[in-house]
């Protein structure tokens, strides 16, 4: 969720993925449409619907808009549509329907509220799942990922302060040589060490008897790991976003 402004002028773009914030109503037929809500405002919202062009004009009145955040219903009543714009998407006709409401305002700083809080509790139960796990995890495994943590945490360190002394000290000429030099041994060398790391890793893996096992092992190891060091490589990042 973005902000704009303070809370009574404030327009908030939802984003992209998070499906909490609906609106419900019923068509001209009497069908009912739950649309994901994409912009909200204490005068208005914006929602995406398939073939919403058919369905609506400008100048519109939705009778009975039904607006959820996180399942509860937060604001009902009248909605007048102000402006459709369509664009497709994997070959649909997708409409992005902006509403304005005809009367009532939407309690903005309610559904913020609840919001922040509801993330701060999730935040704070994921941390405390992530501290009660730590007594289930293998103890060689947790050395084994503590190792190349800290292997690849000062060879980073390392490849960046040579990076900076050579782009600063060498010579021009130099630069190039010294820099593909400096990369191909620290590849050489992380590369023997991750392979040595998987292949010990493998080991303790194959004791794990039950799902569970693997998932703590592998919630253990992503948050050690994936953000600091593997993620920025391109092809674990799209190995890892799109499997």
């Amino acid at each position: 969720m973005r902000l704009v402004g303070d809370f009574k002028h404030s327009v908030y773009t939802v984003e992209s993925g998070d499906t909490t914030k609906v609106v419900k109503f019923h068509d001209f037929q009497g069908k009912e449409h739950a649309c994901q809500v994409v912009v909200y405002s204490i005068t208005g919202v914006t929602f995406i619907m398939k073939d919403g062009s058919l369905i609506f004009k400008i100048g519109d009145v939705i009778p009975n808009l039904r607006f959820y955040s996180l399942d509860k219903e937060v604001f009902k009543g009248s909605a007048t549509v102000v402006q459709i714009k369509d664009r497709e998407e994997e070959k649909e006709n997708i409409s992005v329907v902006d509403c304005s409401f005809m009367e009532g305002l939407l309690d903005v700083f309610a559904i913020v509220k609840v919001d922040k809080v509801t993330r701060l509790k999730n935040d704070l139960m994921d941390f405390i799942r992530t501290m009660t796990i730590q007594e289930e995890l293998d103890p060689e495994f947790v050395n084994l990922t503590s190792q190349l943590r800290y292997i690849l945490k000062e060879f980073k360190e390392k490849i960046q302060i040579e990076e900076l002394r050579i782009s600063n000290e060498e010579d021009d000429n130099l630069k190039p040589v010294l820099l593909e030099t400096l990369r191909d041994m620290a590849f050489k060398f992380l590369f023997e060490e991750i392979n040595r790391y998987c292949e010990h890793c493998a080991k303790v893996v194959s004791r794990f008897t039950d799902q569970n096992q693997h998932l703590i092992h592998r919630m253990f190891f992503q948050k050690n790991l994936n953000d600091e060091f593997f993620i920025h490589s391109k092809l674990f990042h799209r190995a890892y976003t799109k499997p």
